[in-house]
């Protein structure tokens, strides 16, 4: 009689579990396009997973999955005392770098691509409540790009992966 009433249970639980939840099947990628003329449209992702390859009379058509929506982020992170806030990333234009709720003091942004090539360096005051700046990416080419705040005098400093996107 327990081994019935336990399995009972555990399929009406299953059954609560699995109709709570949805799968859908999304790529996280820096890198996509869609086209569209008079014949057809065409649409890709970097990182799409094949799940199926058609051929017939000479076309061919691999199918994978699309990420159906774009979804952004907010870093924030503290250490002693110094609260940043950076969004949003991905970003297609600007990241916004909040440096009102860290100490006061002079703090160096530095941006680096995937490479580690210097791309730009600029130096803002932080603390106070007073500064919170704009950082345009709008020129830069679509990937991943490491942004490091640093501020040489209390030794704070933070890397934080920035992902451009088109």
């Amino acid at each position: 009689m327990k081994k019935i009433l336990l399995l009972l249970f555990a399929c009406c639980a299953s059954d609560v579990l699995l109709a709570q939840s949805s799968i859908t099947p999304t790529v996280i990628s820096t890198q996509g396009d869609y086209f569209t003329s008079s014949s057809g449209t065409v649409s890709w992702t970097l990182g799409e997973i094949v799940t199926e390859t058609l051929i017939t009379s000479g076309n061919g058509l691999t199918q994978g999955f699309q990420q159906p929506d774009l979804r952004t982020g907010i870093y924030v992170k503290e250490i002693d005392g110094n609260i940043l806030s950076v969004y949003p990333n991905p970003t297609m234009d600007d990241v916004v770098i909040d440096l009102s709720k860290m100490k006061a003091g002079e703090y160096q942004l530095t941006v680096i691509d995937i490479a580690g090539n210097l791309i730009s360096t600029k130096t803002f005051s932080g603390g106070a409540n007073e500064n919170v700046i704009h950082l345009s990416f709008q020129n830069y080419a679509s990937g991943t790009y490491l942004l490091v705040i640093n501020n040489s005098k209390s030794n704070y400093k933070n890397n934080i992966k920035i992902f451009k996107t088109n």
